[in-house]
């Protein structure tokens, strides 16, 4: 993904542009990449939390936070429940998407 195509851009580049052009949450391969990314002891937690953000609802000033009715209705119809830890975590790891979110989007 990382490595130069024959134009001298890399996918990874191409998929990120992407993203910031279309203002929304980024495709598929993208949210692959950066998953495979992260210590594969979390890489569960943060699939979880990228397929709850995926689904996140918007207003006129951005995304909202994931609400716990949405991390329930999630949990519900994948037939899991969520601990205390992993909501913690889910939370957090919320947090820090919308703080990127807005930086990335700065008028």
């Amino acid at each position: 993904m990382a490595l130069p195509r024959s134009d001298g851009s890399t996918l990874l580049s191409h998929l990120e542009s992407v993203e910031k052009s279309q203002g929304a949450m980024p495709p598929a391969e993208l949210l692959e990449y950066r998953c495979t990314r992260i210590p594969k002891e979390l890489a569960g937690i943060y699939s979880d939390f990228n397929e709850i953000s995926r689904r996140r609802t918007f207003s006129e000033n951005g995304p909202n936070p994931i609400s716990f009715v949405e991390i329930e209705a999630w949990s519900n119809l994948v037939g899991t429940r969520v601990s205390q830890f992993r909501l913690d975590l889910f939370c957090k790891l919320d947090g820090i998407w919308l703080r990127a979110y807005r930086e990335a989007n700065k008028q």
